[in-house]
């Protein structure tokens, strides 16, 4: 390994610039791919002064992602919106149904279908008040 990497298993400039070009691909992508990499990594450089390499490298280290405006990025951001937005549907509904106040199809099917956080987060603080489920939806 040494002999094919050009330096040694306790440092040096071929085992530094492979532990940077690994760094900028675990945190390039970013989210808990990038942590769960980080962290097998450092633990598989065991006790070794290219752990503290590592360490220094991913303490250091200016991602691109997020921020850069990839197709991926957008997508995971998309992703997360959504879950937000079907996890505060769901909110919605079981407070509703915990008040033991009646939802009509038609209610649970805009409320489920509502990709709009601020539009959620208001019928949100109202499922908590509303003597009808149809409340919600008041001025708007």
């Amino acid at each position: 390994m040494e002999a094919a990497a050009g330096g040694t298993a306790t440092g040096g400039r071929p085992l530094l610039a492979i532990l940077d070009a690994l760094a900028a691909a675990v945190t390039d992508t970013g989210g808990e791919t990038a942590k769960r990499w980080a962290e097998f990594t450092e633990v598989g450089l065991g006790d070794s002064p290219a752990r503290a390499m590592w360490r220094h490298l991913m303490a250091t280290y200016t991602p691109r992602f997020p921020g850069s405006g990839t197709l991926i990025e957008e997508a995971m951001s998309e992703g997360e919106a959504k879950g937000e937005a079907k996890g505060r549907a769901a909110d919605i509904l079981r407070i509703l149904d915990r008040r033991g106040i009646e939802v009509s199809e038609a209610v649970r099917e805009r409320v489920t279908s509502c990709t709009d956080l601020d539009a959620l987060g208001t019928w949100l603080d109202r499922s908590l008040t509303a003597s009808a489920a149809e409340e919600l939806f008041d001025g708007t």
